[in-house]
């Protein structure tokens, strides 16, 4: 695993990810931000977690340039408007679970 670069370190797991982010990023990490972080990490979408995970390992390190910002919004927009992605702002609109955490 690559640690010199926090967005190639984010892909091995959870947990992990969140401590290793937050540490070489040079935020404190107070028990209840680690709580806060990795719960939003459970609780999302699994498929939108999975193309996070894609989408970072895509552009880590990366120039910054048409192409690039091209491809993030693409894959933004395709797990929004997957069925997770609608199911999750139903959920929200409706106040209730997304079914992938029931």
């Amino acid at each position: 695993m690559d640690l010199s670069s926090p967005m190639r370190s984010v892909i091995p797991s959870a947990h992990g990810a969140v401590l290793t982010v937050l540490a070489r990023a040079g935020e404190p990490l107070s028990g209840r931000k680690v709580a806060e972080l990795t719960n939003a990490l459970v609780s999302a979408s699994p498929n939108a977690v999975k193309a996070c995970k894609t989408l970072l390992q895509d552009v880590a390190g990366a120039d910054i340039n048409a192409a690039l910002i091209a491809h993030t919004v693409q894959g933004i927009a395709s797990i929004r408007a997957s069925h997770e992605g609608k199911e999750g702002v139903q959920s929200f609109l409706q106040k209730r679970k997304p079914n992938w955490l029931n």
